[in-house]
């Protein structure tokens, strides 16, 4: 069971009762209220619906240059309305071939298109990634950060760095049970202590 159609459903004059005896009575109940639909869901594939159009993948250098066509049992594209309006806005969900995310792109609130590009190790860890905001009338934003991790999968650094300029950089610190110690941003130290029950 996988919801298709999000949204509210004003009524008037019924009781709980009635609404639940209604529903109980069908596999496939829809409300008989003024019906307003919030959001649309798109499955399975990236073929257009008649409520939800998937914008288009674009490879990004150094990133994925192909997405996997086979996308059976995974959420594809969303459509949400900005509450209030009559503005909808598109979000595209593109896959590898094990499963994962490797680009979204969405309509933003600048009045262009958001993408995202993610990559991951071998073990299904981001290692990199790239956010692009396009905005009408001018350049896009591009937020770069790259993350490292230890053996154990914790992880040990992420940086970031917005429109090629100087990477911020900020380092964890783990015990020998794994527990968070500590965190360096640039010359700024943060400690983490524990009592005998794990308690931070």
């Amino acid at each position: 069971n996988r919801a298709t159609e999000t949204g509210e459903v004003v009524l008037a004059g019924k009781t709980a009762t009635q609404l639940r005896s209604e529903a109980g009575a069908s596999r496939d109940y829809l409300p008989s209220g003024t019906r307003t639909a919030l959001q649309y869901c798109l499955y399975d594939s990236y073929t257009a619906s008649p409520t939800v159009t998937p914008h288009a993948f674009a490879a990004t250098p150094a990133y994925a240059s192909a997405y996997h066509p086979l996308v059976t049992g995974c959420l594809t594209a969303t459509k949400t309305r900005i509450l209030g309006s009559d503005t909808w806005q598109t979000t595209t969900l593109y896959y590898d071939d094990l499963g994962r995310v490797i680009q979204t792109v969405g309509d933003n609130r600048l009045g262009g298109l958001s993408r995202t590009d993610m990559q991951y190790d071998f073990t299904g860890n981001l290692t990199h990634q790239r956010e692009s905001h396009g905005k009408t009338g001018g350049s896009a934003d591009v937020l770069e950060s790259v993350n490292t991790y230890d053996a154990q999968g914790r992880l040990l650094t992420q940086s970031v760095s917005l429109n090629g300029g100087t990477a911020a950089t900020l380092t964890y610190n783990y015990d020998a049970l794994g527990r968070l110690t500590g965190k360096r941003y640039g010359s700024t130290d943060e400690s983490l202590t524990y009592n005998v029950r794990g308690w931070l």
